[in-house]
């Protein structure tokens, strides 16, 4: 089943809004930004050095809460590569450390293959082809289903063809 044309639309663009802004915060975090939020507890939530940690660090728990914003004193280009695991035993403290190039990575694939499949089936319609399986429909009215697979079609703006589910039929 292919999804709506505005859930498409939402992937395609929200999905580029949201590697932007990973790849700027990856930067950003590894020239000596960071953002830092911790609470009584003791867990905690950064981003710096070009990744994400979360945590717990009992020894912590009296410090302060909130958020914090600052960058360092030299400015640097250091970046955590690999995803790892920090337990300190002897303090108690826990860390999941994630670097933000691979949420950035996978979040480029899945908008890249986004907008390349909706590309490709606006090319099929435009070159008279079903959007949905590539038949070549010249010599169909512009009503007819599909032969293959049975998606209707309908004539939308610019003369474009624009494909509809084919519907399901009891039987």
């Amino acid at each position: 089943m292919r999804p709506h044309p505005s859930i498409r639309r939402t992937i395609k663009w929200g999905g580029t809004a949201a590697t932007l802004v990973l790849v700027a915060t990856w930067i950003a975090s590894g020239r000596s930004w960071y953002v830092s939020w911790q609470d009584r507890k003791g867990y905690f939530a950064d981003i710096g050095e070009g990744c994400i940690s979360v945590g717990y660090d009992p020894d912590s728990s009296a410090g302060w809460t909130g958020v914090h914003v600052g960058h360092g004193t030299t400015p640097t280009w250091y970046f955590e590569w690999w995803p790892c695991l920090d337990p300190e035993a002897d303090r108690g403290e826990r860390r999941l450390t994630i670097p933000l190039w691979i949420p950035a990575t996978l979040t480029l694939l899945t908008t890249a293959a986004a907008w390349r499949l909706d590309t490709l089936a606006r090319r099929r319609a435009r070159a008279g082809h079903c959007p949905s399986c590539g038949y070549n429909l010249t010599g169909l009215i512009a009503p007819a289903p599909c032969p293959e697979c049975g998606t209707t079609r309908s004539i939308g703006s610019g003369g474009a063809a624009e494909a509809s589910p084919p519907e399901r039929r009891e039987t």
